[in-house]
């Protein structure tokens, strides 16, 4: 019944519902155009989505491998470090032995360069330890001051040459030699010596005293005589018989005995020894031997020999002229420096191992 009302109801309105009908359908394609575009736009959307997230797959993708690769490339890079280090320490670990080893031989070359030092230094202190031990020797031996000036100065030399500063105290005491030896009076050695070999050599030639007093035998007189008449030859002989018998002498003057040649060679003999032994003297600086000895034989000359004979007067004057050169020095005390040095040579030998 009540649906009957309805269709009742509804019935007179037919004309009205067509447009209402028609507007619906516009509607509803309307909608659906909005709903397919709606969807166009979704499925656009998603679509560009998807493309995005596609290109955003591939990016990512591609970093990926990127990255993998640089992983991988960083693993490499961290693998080849690694042995780079292991190399590198290995080589450190076998330049430490080098080095080591270096070292060990820079100490024994050092060793043994102090060891040829050492030795070169006792060489040169051997050397110059000799050259002043004959200083020594020249000067109280010999009394050669000179020779003894140059050793000294030889030996400063020698250590000068050596270039080595520990040799400094060295020099200085062989510069304190040297200055007190050229303070000290020298004596001409050698020129004294000369004096006394010439008239060594002169005594040989010396005119004994005796042939003054002997009268000339046969001179040209004799021989005129005995080519004249008979009776000039006879006076003649009787005037040389009384010459003979009658002789003026000078009493003030010591009478020389008659010296026979073995005699009067050993005089002379007896006189060279005299003036050997004053040279003796006079390297010995021994004043009072060596006056003594000239004196001797001037005594010996002006008593045996003619002492007007120039020969003899010469031997005289060089005699006299010796006997006033002072021939004693006060020689000097040299051996600091040779003490210096032996003292120096053992102080290594102390303070080696």
């Amino acid at each position: 019944m009540n649906t009957e009302q309805e269709q009742r109801t509804d019935a007179p309105e037919p004309a009205a519902a067509k447009p209402k009908a028609a507007a619906g359908r516009w509607l509803a394609f309307l909608g659906l155009i909005v709903a397919l575009a709606a969807l166009g736009a979704s499925g656009w959307t998603w679509l560009s989505n998807k493309r995005q997230l596609g290109q955003m797959a591939q990016q990512l993708s591609k970093r990926l491998a990127e990255t993998r690769s640089a992983t991988q490339s960083a693993e490499r890079a961290a693998t080849h470090a690694q042995e780079t280090t292991r190399e590198m320490t290995a080589r450190i670990a076998a330049l430490r032995e080098k080095v080591a080893a270096s070292q060990n031989q820079q100490a024994a070359l050092q060793t043994r360069y102090d060891r040829l030092n050492r030795n070169r230094d006792a060489w040169i202190l051997a050397e110059v330890e000799q050259i002043l031990l004959t200083a020594n020797e020249q000067l109280n031996l010999a009394g050669n001051v000179k020779s003894a000036l140059i050793a000294l100065q030889t030996a400063d030399k020698r250590l000068q040459h050596a270039n080595q500063p520990q040799f400094i105290p060295l020099r200085n005491a062989i510069a304190g030699d040297i200055q007190r030896l050229q303070a000290a009076a020298p004596v001409d050695v050698a020129g004294i010596t000369l004096k006394l070999d010439a008239v060594a050599r002169a005594v040989d030639t010396l005119p004994l005293a005796i042939h003054e007093n002997q009268p000339p035998s046969g001179g040209p007189e004799e021989q005129t005589t005995d080519q004249g008449r008979w009776w000039q030859r006879f006076l003649h002989e009787a005037w040389r018989d009384l010459r003979q018998l009658v002789r003026i002498r000078d009493m003030g003057k010591a009478q020389v005995p008659l010296l026979s040649p073995r005699q009067s060679e050993a005089l002379r003999e007896n006189l060279k020894l005299r003036l050997l032994s004053a040279r003796i003297a006079l390297l010995q600086h021994d004043g009072a031997a060596f006056h003594g000895d000239t004196a001797i034989a001037a005594q010996w000359i002006r008593r045996y020999f003619d002492t007007s004979a120039p020969a003899t007067h010469s031997a005289l004057a060089a005699l006299h002229a010796l006997d006033a050169t002072p021939v004693a020095v006060v020689l000097p005390d040299i051996s600091a420096s040779l003490n210096a040095v032996r003292h120096f040579a053992l102080a290594p030998e102390r303070a080696a191992p």
